[in-house]
């Protein structure tokens, strides 16, 4: 408890405490909404969406790239800005083109993940990331 509380009194850490936080739990979302089209790949394969005529396939396979994969690699902060970019790029697809007729409530959570991936893409993955201990290393 000494350790967490001598943590968090640290001025420089609460901003990457808050990243952790935040970039762990977007991709803990992301992994989740992603897991079902990963597991039902072959169902969904031909009648996925396919917004910007890439075709229903391949729409689906950059989906759960970005989604489910790349929600993994968020939570571990590994190739953050990458993974966030194709994050930003799917849930811009799914507001703005696939859901723009619908009521709010159908496509609000895409335009929460929207705007929770821009925040962290700006920002970046904070000190506690892999990308972190990457660039220490190569720092070296």
């Amino acid at each position: 408890m000494r350790i967490l509380q001598y943590l968090l009194s640290q001025r420089n850490n609460q901003a990457d405490w808050s990243l952790l936080i935040i970039r762990v739990t977007l991709g803990a979302f992301m992994v989740h909404h992603g897991l079902g089209k990963l597991l039902n790949f072959e169902q969904y394969s031909t009648q996925f969406p396919d917004p910007i005529g890439l075709g229903p396939f391949l729409s689906l396979t950059l989906v759960v790239i970005a989604e489910f994969f790349g929600g993994i690699a968020v939570m571990l902060g590994l190739l953050t800005r990458f993974f966030l970019f194709l994050m930003i790029i799917t849930m811009a697809v799914a507001l703005f083109i696939v859901h723009a007729s619908d009521p709010f409530n159908v496509k609000e959570l895409a335009a929460v993940f929207l705007l929770i991936a821009s925040g962290l893409f700006i920002s970046g993955a904070g000190k506690y990331a892999i990308d972190s201990l990457i660039l220490k290393a190569i720092k070296k």
